[in-house]
């Protein structure tokens, strides 16, 4: 009953995170820092009238920024999965509980630094 439980909740955390990861990924936190007051005169929210190819809203960088924090975002949500799996699959044996443990802090780790990057790469993009 007790493996069920810990499956089900793995199950519904990594379902949870899904949603999430394009979603935050996807956000420019940000956004309303050029309309207070004092924002119009910093030079970071200064715009430019022509779109980059390279940087711009469809550029290079932007797509292929996009793609990686897709691709890892998977990636982490694949191992949480994993993880949860190794957890219920332990069979109480200390190694196995450990060795999931620590493939399940990787995990949300990569989780952190896919979000925080993504937010990063957005933020520098919408200033060039």
């Amino acid at each position: 009953m007790k493996r069920i439980k810990l499956l089900l909740l793995s199950l519904a955390t990594a379902f949870m995170l899904v949603p999430a990861v394009p979603a935050l990924a996807a956000t420019d936190v940000f956004k309303g820092a050029c309309e207070t007051s004092g924002g119009q005169t910093s030079t970071a929210c200064q715009t430019k009238t022509t779109a980059n190819p390279l940087t711009g809203p469809n550029g290079v960088i932007t797509k292929v920024t996009k793609i990686i924090s897709f691709i890892a975002g998977v990636a982490a949500v694949i191992m949480l999965l994993v993880a949860g799996f190794m957890f219920v699959l332990s069979d109480g044996d200390s190694g196995k509980i450990a060795s999931a443990r620590t493939s399940l802090i990787y995990a949300i780790v990569g989780l952190v630094i896919v979000v925080t990057a993504q937010g990063i790469v957005v933020f520098v993009l919408n200033r060039l």
